[in-house]
């Protein structure tokens, strides 16, 4: 994420891969074909609900199961 005190010519980091199509998104979670902790046979056939996973943050990831459901 950038920073505000980033350095001037620091690059951020490379997500690989492409981001997906909002009419045409890949089974499962729409990220999973760039995601470096993708779960074959569980990331690319269920969708991730939001989860709580700080006091204003959430995520879709099927990498926190523990985290409370997102209202």
């Amino acid at each position: 994420m950038p920073s505000i005190k980033a350095r001037v010519r620091s690059r951020l980091p490379v997500i690989e891969g492409s981001i997906p199509h909002p009419y045409n998104r890949p089974e499962g979670c729409a990220f999973h074909p760039r995601c470096p902790d993708f779960m074959p046979g569980r990331c690319d056939q269920e969708e991730p609900a939001p989860r709580l996973v700080g006091t204003a943050q959430e995520a879709a990831c099927l990498l926190y199961p523990e985290a409370a459901p997102a209202r």
